[in-house]
């Protein structure tokens, strides 16, 4: 029976005989369903807002950008069109390579992304203040495993 500090209905102890994927895989479902609210409360999608993200230290190439978000650059295309539309970012041919498209915060982009910021830290401060050496086995573990698995697919 759960105490009174436990979320209502689940049981602590029916997390603790599942198995270690599970376990994965719930708390990411827990992670996305708070971060889908995080976004959707400022009016962009959870992928948009990742790429915003990506863009808070300064201009990258459009590539560089799908690469970090673990997206292929022809589905950050449609992303892009988006926040393109939105005014939050700005999307320019590259001078040197004209190949290359560079994408940038607008103003509107980056109060957004200060927002976001400082939502997801309020949200998440318990996970990210975490600094006791559980935080960093999890953390080495998880990225291990995502590094595995595009590794074993072969594509990201």
């Amino acid at each position: 029976m759960p105490s009174d500090d436990d979320t209502p209905g689940h049981d602590p102890e029916d997390l603790r005989r599942t198995s270690l994927p599970q376990l994965i895989a719930l708390a990411g479902h827990v992670v996305n369903r708070q971060w889908h609210r995080i976004t959707q409360q400022h009016g962009v999608s959870a992928a948009g807002a990742n790429a915003l993200l990506m863009l808070k230290d300064g201009p990258a190439v459009h590539r560089e950008v799908a690469h970090r978000c673990w997206l292929h650059p022809s589905t950050m295309t449609g992303i892009v069109d988006t926040l393109v539309r939105d005014a939050l970012v700005t999307r320019t041919r590259s001078e040197t390579d004209r190949r290359q498209v560079l994408l940038a915060l607008t103003p509107r982009g980056s109060a957004l992304v200060r927002d976001l910021g400082l939502e997801i830290e309020k949200r998440f401060a318990a996970v990210e203040n975490a600094v006791d050496e559980r935080a960093e086995v999890v953390r080495e573990f998880l990225i291990d495993t995502i590094l595995t698995d595009a590794t074993s697919e072969g594509t990201r």
